[in-house]
């Protein structure tokens, strides 16, 4: 993997990771064996207000900018679709991606959440309705039980169960959202293999014969007013698997998807992205 127009300062002291993991409350995995390399990318990003976390999982290595907003914990906003999808098939409350919902005919901003909805076309769309509708029939109970399971973020959904990841009382780091996203790749969550299988599926982005690109936008606001994106996912190139979790602020426009480009720009410079056809 190369990592071009970037400026390393490489630490190959195994108990760095350790120690990042056990700062926010989370195991750290086989630390000794770890190596942390921190990254300047403010050039891709803009600002500082920004992080990454890429973690390479069959080396064991992790590959983080800015590392002290890497723990800091925000509203996860969309990407919680990625747990929300897997607990609601889960639960049985969705048969599987092509599970309907009719649209309510309460227009909305964006043209794409105005018209009946597929979990798959939900995902891809990141229709909010969809899934506070999917919310609503897993439960209170259901729901505070997975998040338990799964260690997600503070898992409080205090603030209303079909608002607690919108910008309010859930809270996730970047670097928990990689821990969250290994133990999907490992199958170490409490989901079955055909769940987890249905929505790895509708994560897709983009793939050639040898690398796909899975991943999940969000766009919030933060409490002070400014604007939050994230993007999360993984990508699987030539037998190896990269996990990735980045998000920004400060900037006037941010969004997940300003957030996806920035990081594709990176994975490209790294030669990770899928191969142009």
């Amino acid at each position: 993997m190369k990592k071009t127009r970037i400026q390393c300062l490489c630490f190959t002291v195994g108990f760095m990771v350790g120690i990042v993991f056990q700062t926010v409350g989370i195991p750290a995995y086989g630390a000794d064996e770890n190596q942390v390399e921190h990254v300047d990318l403010r050039s891709f990003f803009g600002t500082d207000q920004a992080t990454f976390v890429f973690h390479d999982l069959d080396r064991m290595t992790m590959t983080v900018f800015n590392s002290a907003r890497a723990k800091l914990a925000f509203s996860p906003c969309s990407t919680f679709k990625i747990p929300n999808s897997l607990i609601g098939i889960e639960t049985g409350v969705i048969q599987d991606a092509s599970h309907p919902y009719q649209w309510d005919g309460v227009r909305r901003a964006i043209p794409t959440w105005n018209r009946d909805q597929t979990m798959r076309t939900a995902f891809q769309n990141s229709v909010v309705w969809y899934y506070q509708r999917l919310a609503g029939q897993v439960g209170e109970e259901r729901m505070r039980e997975y998040l338990q399971k799964i260690e997600y973020g503070n898992q409080d959904i205090s603030s209303g169960l079909t608002a607690f990841w919108l910008s309010a009382s859930l809270r996730i780091s970047a670097i928990e959202q990689v821990v969250f996203l290994e133990k999907l790749v490992r199958d170490r969550l409490p989901f079955s293999e055909r769940t987890v299988g249905i929505v790895k599926e509708i994560m897709v982005l983009e793939q050639d014969g040898t690398t796909v690109f899975r991943g999940k936008t969000g766009s919030g606001t933060l409490p002070d007013g400014k604007p939050l994106g994230w993007f999360v996912g993984y990508v699987e190139k030539g037998g190896h698997c990269y996990l990735f979790a980045a998000n920004q602020d400060t900037v006037p426009g941010t969004n997940g998807m300003m957030v996806r480009d920035t990081v594709k720009q990176i994975l490209t410079a790294w030669d990770l992205m899928p191969e142009k056809r």
